[in-house]
């Protein structure tokens, strides 16, 4: 992962975090289930988009290692891992 990609993930993970906070505060206050439900949804969204950053990532990474090692088996195995673990979100 470059630098720039950590940057943008930590970032969308203290975004995500705000929001967890926020519907935290929604509950304590006794906001509407629906309203509570919007905000969760957006946070689901959110989790998605930064796999979905990390699972570019990797891509990218597993690339480079087959182009400078020539294993492209173990690339492919390797970016296969990962992206199983995505498809469980």
């Amino acid at each position: 992962m470059t630098e720039k990609e950590q940057r943008s993930v930590i970032s969308r993970l203290h975004r995500i975090s705000g929001q967890v906070a926020g519907i935290e505060k929604m509950v304590e206050d006794g906001a509407p289930e629906e309203e509570i439900l919007i905000q969760i949804n957006a946070v689901k969204q959110a989790a998605h988009r930064v796999g979905q950053l990390l699972l570019s990532s990797k891509m990218t990474d597993c690339v480079r290692e087959a182009a400078a090692t020539g294993d492209a088996e173990g690339a492919i195995e390797s970016y296969q891992k990962t992206l199983e673990f995505f498809a469980r979100m």
